[in-house]
């Protein structure tokens, strides 16, 4: 019957942590690490442009509108296939 009770306890204590996990959320905006992969970056978040692919860099942008405020633009830069940097961009 313990064991029954702990179980129940832990799935219930992890089910907010599991809705909100990015994996299982891919259409999130901002969903992303840094060090992570472009193809693991692409396949966790929607919307993305290629603003500049040179050599080994690559900067993705997308628009991003939260609440009341006005949208701006968050560029995403990509260094040897890996995410290096996450900055808002000018208007």
């Amino acid at each position: 019957m313990r064991q029954v009770l702990f179980l129940v306890i832990l799935v219930i204590g992890c089910f907010p942590a599991i809705q909100n996990a990015p994996v299982l959320n891919p259409n999130s905006p901002g969903d992303f690490e840094l060090g992570m992969t472009i193809e693991a970056f692409k396949h966790r978040n929607t919307g993305l442009e290629i603003y500049r692919a040179v050599v080994d860099t690559v900067i993705y942008t997308r628009w991003e509108i939260p609440g009341n405020e006005e949208g701006h633009k968050i560029g995403y830069l990509f260094f040897n296939g890996k995410l290096y940097e996450v900055k808002r961009l000018m208007k």
